[in-house]
């Protein structure tokens, strides 16, 4: 089971999650510092803030909390890794993909 956290700022996070974007997706959205746990094999989170553009980044985190290294943040400069990918105000996660020391995959604007 892996997690998705709103990081409590201003924002419209919005997830969807299932097999393919589209057809058979969850959408969920969540609230301020809001946490969901994740049971499907991709994930796209998306972010909004009214009249402003977004830049969203993701993190890999072990369970200690901690990145493994520079690699482990995922943002417009290094947009994918470990099966973590940024696009825009978007971050699409395949959950099968993930190392199996990364246990938290926590979305920031």
């Amino acid at each position: 089971m892996r997690e998705v956290a709103a990081d409590g700022r201003i924002g419209d996070y919005r997830f969807f999650s299932g097999d393919q974007q589209g057809a058979g997706m969850e959408k969920r959205s969540l609230r301020k510092g809001e946490n969901v746990s994740l049971l499907t094999a991709r994930t796209v989170l998306s972010v909004a803030v009214q009249g402003l553009s977004v830049d969203v980044s993701a993190l890999l985190l072990g369970a200690d909390g901690k990145v493994r290294g520079d690699h482990d943040l995922v943002f417009y400069n290094h947009p994918a890794q470990d099966g973590v990918s940024v696009e825009g105000a978007a971050v699409t996660a395949e959950l099968s993909r993930l190392p199996a020391g990364v246990h938290r995959v926590p979305v920031v604007r």
